[in-house]
């Protein structure tokens, strides 16, 4: 995964990967309603809007989709221990070269 896509999550995509993480291959119509089910009536979302999203998580190559019958099911593309510390690894790597010596003093006094 390249930097670009596997650091910037939007809030709806982080929200989508975590129910794909949980269900077992699921469709959009079964994010959806995942989703749609602790929000309020004026906060539900479009079926449309959680299709794209799915969508941008198989282009940024976070998710996998397989055809099922009119439909697709989804599969993250690894567990999410994994997801995390490659977007670990991944966000630490951009501090350093945007930062070099000042975020890698930053690190270490954290982790002290």
């Amino acid at each position: 995964m390249s930097t670009d896509t596997t650091c910037c999550l939007g809030p709806l995509e982080k929200e989508v990967l975590e129910i794909v993480w949980v269900e077992d291959c699921p469709s959009v119509r079964c994010v959806l309603l995942a989703i749609n089910k602790s929000r309020k009536k004026s906060e539900k979302l479009a079926y449309t809007t959680v299709m794209t999203i799915m969508k941008r998580l198989v282009k940024k190559k976070v998710l996998t989709r397989k055809k099922d019958g009119r439909s697709y099911r989804y599969e993250p593309k690894e567990s999410k221990q994994e997801f995390i510390k490659k977007i670990t690894r991944c966000t630490i790597q951009n501090l350093i070269s945007k930062f070099g010596d000042s975020a890698i003093q930053a690190l270490k006094e954290e982790l002290q």
